[in-house]
């Protein structure tokens, strides 16, 4: 499609586009006395012929930053080369790195003591990103590797507690990390891993450990073999208490008695791997809070559609459940033609979502793609609902569409990762709406990117003035001097002084102490969400990640402080 066919449209999309968002925002749509209301916004001229292929085009290969400037064009004519700033050698990655460095190398106990101030799951994530980095590592010290172990837990790394599992060493294990690999295999996709990890079979301490023992319980009582149920559930008894709503659990598995969601524990996942064996149905009770390790489970589990989406969206928030079953979920959700005032927020967002599959052109469909992820803004599900909408923010990149649309679109594909199509729909905007304010607004995503020319006056001049114009600036000039970034001069009065931890990471940093600077990263951004991280320690976050040889950690920390401040 063209831009010339394309502008005429231009107005009427734009209104539209205020009119979804708004309604997203809002968190419903007014019925009004025509019927119900339609989450698709009305076209009221047509933006131009729709594709052959209704599905989405495969994503593009890699292209040099060079290169963007020859993208084709929406009619297939390769539009002229555009000079582009190359990209910092900081920002390439490459495709082979070399083998993994240890990141808990060093004494135990400082590592320990570190680990003790991080928030996991993080808020932020690339903060998750990097304390999966951390949690990948087995370390030899006892004590180091149960800690290890409880994050594992508290972040949902189910695969990294099955490792856990699959240790010769395992019945070695150290109690908090035998008890958390035993977590682990319950939370498995596959039930039969519990039953098949040879528990009945540890000796010693392991064998007389209260959640092997519970575990072996359940698959006795799976198995038909009520004496020996009985039996590893006495032996429990004599460990620790054992709650009744468990033993109901053990006593339904036998057939002897009944068990309802009631006897559910959701931060217990041996209670939960019994209630998918009973295949229980759950209660909202159940979904209200669970702990990542549980999420899995939870969405799979006998359950009304709200709450398995509730809980899906949260577990690709946090990195431990697919986009693709939340999609599948959305794809169940109601029809976006329907009525959907009073409807909870998850089955809102399903509905939004149909509207992005179900969208008569690509304007509208890049429209509803923003409204989408402005619906789950002030849930923190905008990264989630990105990376869901991935494949449909790539096959749009490269569209000719309104600069209030493309602006949004730039932002979904920064919020979902990927660089290349935020880069693509920027070029877009460059020849068809270089003047307008909804591209001078992208200066910031452009500079970060390294792709930006000297358009930081234009930008400035489109915030709002006071307070709110100059922590902006702020931000900015702290992320791109944290990027080693050249800073525009209009900028630089604006950098924030440098932060309380400067000096502690610094140390850090020049005695070899990766594990401990890259832990103390996490430590600064804390259990907060980054538009609530002051500037200065957010700068020095990424300056960090840059020198412990993170370049693409530290541009992703940088575009996702920026997209969170909204710059």
């Amino acid at each position: 499609m063209t831009a010339s066919r394309n502008r005429p449209a231009l107005p009427v999309l734009f209104l539209t586009s205020i009119a979804v968002l708004s309604a997203a925002a809002a968190g419903a749509l007014a019925q009004g006395a025509g019927g119900p209301q339609s989450l698709l916004p009305p076209v009221l001229r047509d933006p131009g012929p729709m594709p052959s292929d209704l599905g989405f085009a495969p994503a593009p290969a890699p292209v040099q930053p060079a290169e963007l400037g020859r993208l084709p064009s929406g009619d297939g004519t390769p539009y002229p080369a555009i000079p582009l700033a190359p990209v910092p050698e900081s920002f390439t990655v490459d495709p082979t790195p070399p083998a993994a460095t240890p990141w808990l190398a060093g004494e135990t106990a400082p590592l320990i003591a570190a680990l003790d101030r991080v928030t996991v799951p993080g808020r932020s994530t690339v903060a998750r990103a990097l304390t999966a980095r951390l949690l990948a590592e087995d370390p030899a010290d006892p004590d180091l590797l149960s800690r290890i172990a409880v994050l594992r837990v508290a972040a949902g790394d189910g695969p990294g507690l099955l490792r856990l599992a699959s240790r010769p060493d395992f019945a070695a294990l150290p109690p908090p990390a035998l008890a958390a690999a035993l977590r682990g295999l319950a939370a498995s996709d596959d039930r039969g891993q519990l039953c098949h990890a040879g528990l009945d079979r540890l000796g010693g301490a392991a064998g007389a450990n209260v959640d092997v023992l519970r575990a072996v319980g359940l698959c006795r009582a799976q198995a038909g073999d009520g004496a020996g149920a009985q039996l590893a559930l006495d032996l429990a008894r004599e460990q620790a208490p054992i709650s009744q709503g468990f033993e109901r659990l053990l006593g339904a598995l036998l057939g002897q008695e009944r068990a309802g969601p009631d006897a559910v524990d959701p931060a217990d996942p041996l209670s939960l791997w019994a209630a998918r064996a009973l295949a229980l149905p759950l209660d909202a009770a159940i979904y209200d809070h669970p702990p990542p390790l549980a999420l899995g489970l939870l969405v799979g589990a006998t359950a009304s559609l709200e709450y398995r989406i509730d809980a899906a969206e949260r577990g690709v928030a946090l990195g431990v459940v697919a986009p693709a079953q939340l999609a599948d979920l959305y794809a169940e959700g109601p029809p976006p033609t329907g009525a959907v005032a009073g409807l909870p927020p998850s089955l809102r967002r399903a509905s939004l979502s149909r509207a992005v599959v179900e969208a008569s052109g690509p304007a509208v469909r890049a429209q509803a793609i923003n409204a989408l992820i402005a619906a789950g803004r002030d849930a923190e599900l905008a990264s989630a609902l990105a990376r869901v909408q991935g494949r449909a923010i790539a096959d749009l990149s490269s569209q000719s569409l309104p600069p209030a649309i493309g602006g949004g679109l730039v932002r979904a594909a920064l919020l979902a990762g990927d660089r290349l199509s935020a880069l693509a729909q920027l070029r877009q905007m460059g020849r068809e709406a270089a003047d307008s304010r909804d591209y001078a607004r992208l200066w910031p995503y452009r500079a970060l990117l390294g792709a930006a020319d000297g358009g930081a006056p234009v930008w400035i001049d489109t915030l709002p003035r006071g307070d709110a114009g100059q922590r902006a600036m702020a931000l900015l000039a702290a992320l791109l001097e944290g990027l080693h970034l050249p800073t525009d001069a209009e900028l630089l009065p604006s950098l924030p002084p440098a932060s309380a931890e400067q000096t502690r990471l610094e140390a850090q940093l020049a005695q070899g102490q990766r594990g401990l600077a890259l832990i103390g990263v996490l430590a600064l951004l804390g259990d907060r969400p980054l538009a609530e991280v002051p500037a200065a320690d957010l700068g020095l976050s990424v300056s960090v990640l840059r020198r412990l040889d993170l370049g693409a950690e530290a541009t992703a920390l940088a575009l996702e402080a920026a997209l969170a401040a909204d710059l």
